[in-house]
């Protein structure tokens, strides 16, 4: 009966160790990136040159600016560098910072200093 009953706690032990969780701040980011990629495959001139290379400095942030006028509540940012292909059709490295609003929908980007 001992036996058995350490050979189940060592079953629940395993299987419950087994289960990833989530943090809440990585899914807003993963979120945050499905929403920027979104938003590019819709903007670039040539979605299928798109060539994702790093997202960085998630963050949240009060009181952003979006659409040039103030956003009341919480807002993130997310920095992104990425390839694609520009109006002349030569690929080009972008390093650009997005701002997304409590829903995580881009609302501005601005581009960034290389």
């Amino acid at each position: 009966m001992r036996i058995s009953f350490i050979a189940a706690f060592f079953l629940i032990s395993i299987s419950a160790g087994c289960t990833r969780q989530i943090k809440p701040a990585t899914m807003l980011r993963d979120r945050a990136m499905d929403s920027v990629q979104s938003y590019l495959t819709k903007n670039l001139n040539d979605p299928g040159s798109y060539q994702p290379i790093r997202f960085a400095n998630f963050k949240a942030q009060k009181d952003v600016v979006i659409g040039g006028y103030n956003y009341k509540g919480e807002g993130f940012t997310i920095q992104h560098s990425y390839r694609a292909k520009n109006g002349f059709g030569a690929l080009v490295l972008f390093n650009q910072k997005f701002f997304l609003d409590d829903k995580l929908q881009v609302g501005e980007v601005q581009d960034l200093a290389e």
